[in-house]
């Protein structure tokens, strides 16, 4: 861990790292679910799994899922997460808006674009320490 609490230059690294595979797996699930045309009906029941369980884009997701969880792990074993945590929570979040706009579609008001502006100026404060 950083003496100052700061978080180090491979930990922001390895949280960009986490938060690109985070962003990528919920896309992926997302494209999944879609899809499949699942989680329409009762969340236990086999109709709505068994699409999923059939998909490589869910299984993608939830590799990459996995992964990131391992990059996760090394920043924490590293760096305070009182900084490491809300920056990975707000980089994902911007680019998972990020990728819903341009995989999906998905539209972005100019007040939530602004929103994503001010979470990225956080994120750039919160790494500076």
């Amino acid at each position: 861990m950083t003496s100052s609490g700061a978080i180090s230059t491979s930990g922001i690294t390895l949280i960009c790292i986490a938060a690109v595979l985070t962003a990528a797996a919920n896309l992926l699930l997302r494209h999944s679910v879609l899809s499949a045309n699942s989680m329409t009906g009762a969340v236990f029941a086999a109709s709505t799994w068994g699409p999923l369980l059939r998909s490589a884009t869910f299984w993608a997701g939830l590799f990459l899922y996995g992964m990131s969880a391992l990059v996760w792990f090394r920043v924490l074993a590293r760096d305070p997460i009182s900084s490491t945590y809300p920056m990975l929570v707000g980089l994902t979040f911007v680019l998972v808006s990020a990728g819903a706009v341009l995989v999906f579609r998905e539209k972005v008001s100019v007040l939530k674009a602004a929103g994503m502006g001010l979470i990225l100026a956080g994120v750039t404060a919160i790494s500076r320490g």
